[in-house]
């Protein structure tokens, strides 16, 4: 499960297909996850998991799954090579169209093999496949009338540098740029707008890159019925509404558009209020680490309530990243393990919070090791998303089971400790509890050498009600028109 994740992150930013090997069994099915997210995500990443023969599965023998076809709904190609089956130009046939197909997404091919497993055979290295250039997808035209009531969504796009929003497009609609989508200058928590847009409704949503985290944005565009056009290659039905207009330059359709545009529409920023408490809480460790993360850095983002606090901060990093494709748990620090190893001499920052970093510690067991690879852990007890939905509270069970009892990983009883966690991975640790203290952590966590993990532990209770202040702010500027 970590291989496939490493092997995702090796591939972020490059886009050159990164493989990942695994044998028969359980640890094919252990590729799952990756391979649901680089085809969310449309990163390319080639699964080649080994089989046993094909006279063995169904038969009891150990390590045998029916592994073909096993990730048919999430990749985009499928083959079986079985050289006791195929020829020669069947099996380089599959190849060429697993390795044209691995420029869009991930691919799976599965390869049984016969006993003896083990000897060497001398090979002639073959060249990769000759590949067919991708059709041009032209820039459609885009047919919105000019005075029409526009909300431009900039999803997460993992394959692109940060570049700032024209102004000409706030100027003629109501941008909102995730922190995951290359896009800044713009509010990027829909959550928060959602709360704050007042009786202003758009009559179309367009939406690049990935689609929004916001249940809020999604279940209210849904009910109300807004039209949505979506520019770009992948394309989710998100409100129900879709059309699609596939175009590689979806920047210069919205340029055409609001060159003819007239629309006039409300503005919102968000402005952070001061906090309330003296505890140290999750936001200021938030804020702390984005100010000090250099910029050429690139910084990955654990899913949960990380992926939250990083719309609320300002980054100036060259990249910012998370696992948005599927938003799962999985793989948020062997991902940036891969992208630390992929770029060795430009440092790597993942921000985790202290059960996504235990969940995934195996990720950070490679060899080498990727030695510009900074961790920050904020430690607020475990789970601190689960005291921001209604449901789990009332249960009376929050802490024991959402958010993991006993194992928590508090200072006092906790079961699992994140200094021996970081250690028993070769990574040097440090914690700190404070404003001040986070600024001087995160000075000893970007300088020397080899991994290091810096702990932010906060007060759950506390960061609960900063993060309800958080969304209860006013915007600094409100402009009806």
């Amino acid at each position: 499960r970590a291989a496939g994740h490493i092997a995702l992150g090796l591939a972020l930013g490059t886009r050159c297909p990164a493989a990942v090997v695994t044998t028969s069994g359980t640890a094919a099915v252990n590729l799952g996850p990756a391979l649901a997210e680089a085809f969310h995500q449309g990163t390319p990443l080639i699964a080649l998991t080994a089989d046993r023969p094909a006279a063995a599965i169904g038969k009891g023998h150990g390590q045998t799954v029916a592994q073909s076809g096993l990730f048919t709904p999430h990749v985009a190609f499928q083959g079986d090579l079985d050289e006791t089956k195929q020829s020669a130009t069947e099996l380089r046939e599959q190849l060429r169209k697993a390795w044209q197909a691995a420029r869009t997404g991930p691919v799976h091919l599965n390869v049984p093999f016969e006993e003896p497993l083990y000897g060497l055979v001398e090979m002639v290295p073959a060249p990769p496949p000759p590949l067919t250039a991708p059709a041009r997808m032209p820039a459609p035209r885009f047919e919105v009338p000019p005075g029409a009531r526009v909300l431009l969504w900039l999803g997460p796009a993992p394959h692109v540098e940060r570049r700032t929003v024209p102004r000409a497009w706030k100027e003629r609609m109501v941008v909102l740029a995730d922190a995951f989508s290359g896009w800044k200058g713009a509010c990027a928590s829909a959550d928060w707008w959602w709360r704050h847009r007042g009786a202003w409704l758009p009559e179309v949503v367009v939406t690049v890159g990935g689609p929004p985290m916001s249940k809020a944005l999604r279940n209210g565009l849904t009910a109300a019925g807004v039209r949505h056009v979506h520019l770009g290659d992948q394309a989710w039905d998100v409100f129900g509404t879709l059309e699609h207009l596939p175009t590689d330059e979806p920047a210069a359709v919205l340029d055409r558009w609001v060159a003819a545009s007239t629309a006039r529409p409300a503005g919102w920023a968000f402005a952070a209020p001061e906090p309330a408490d003296t505890a140290f809480t999750d936001w200021e460790a938030w804020q702390a680490v984005a100010a000090a993360v250099p910029a050429d850095a690139a910084v990955h983002v654990a899913n949960s309530t990380g992926a939250r606090y990083a719309q609320f901060v300002e980054w100036s990093a060259r990249r910012v990243h998370a696992n948005r494709g599927v938003a799962g748990i999985d793989g948020c620090t062997a991902t940036a393990v891969g992208e630390a190893l992929a770029h060795p001499d430009a440092p790597v920052v993942l921000v985790s919070g202290d059960l996504a970093f235990l969940y995934d510690l195996n990720g950070m067991w490679t060899d080498p090791a990727p030695r510009n690879l900074r961790v920050v852990v904020v430690d607020n007890g475990g789970g601190e998303i689960f005291r921001w939905l209604d449901g789990p509270e009332r249960t009376g069970v929050l802490e024991r089971y959402f958010e993991g009892g006993e194992c928590r990983t508090r200072r006092a009883g906790g079961r699992r400790d994140l200094a021996h966690a970081a250690r028993s991975v070769g990574a040097d640790f440090r914690r700190a509890d404070g404003v001040e203290a986070v600024v001087d952590g995160m000075r000893w966590l970007l300088g020397g050498e080899g991994v290091r993990v810096l702990a932010l532990e906060t007060d759950p209770e506390a960061s609960h009600r900063m993060f309800q202040r958080l969304m209860a702010a006013l915007p600094r500027t409100f402009e009806a028109k």
